[in-house]
């Protein structure tokens, strides 16, 4: 993430965030999902990092369509219906906030 000019928003060493067992810590006693980075150079665009995997990841990322990130880095984004299975699972105030915003959104597609 850094060779792009991305951050952790949170004083975190890759080290520490490769060590299972201390995201595990992180889950259970923060309630984190995710470590989110963000850039100053691409400050609209921020990247969150999950702490486990929360879906069937080989799946996602057969179905998961390329999007260019930067020029030459490409990523897979979830799928919508995984997105809201996420949001729904995760069932904190603010995931649910975005699930109905969501919703709302699909409803218009």
């Amino acid at each position: 993430m850094e060779k792009i000019g991305y951050r952790a928003r949170i004083p975190v060493s890759g080290k520490d965030f490769a060590d299972e067992k201390k995201r595990e810590l992180w889950r259970r006693e923060k309630g984190m999902l995710v470590l989110q980075f963000w850039s100053d150079e691409h400050c609209r665009t921020q990247v969150d990092v999950f702490i486990r995997e929360p879906f069937d990841f080989d799946r996602e990322h057969a179905t998961a369509p390329d999007h260019a990130v930067v020029p030459g880095v490409v990523a897979k984004i979830v799928g919508w219906d995984t997105l809201l299975q996420m949001k729904r699972e995760a069932g904190r105030p603010k995931d649910l906030l975005d699930l109905e915003m969501l919703e709302k959104i699909g409803r218009l597609k």
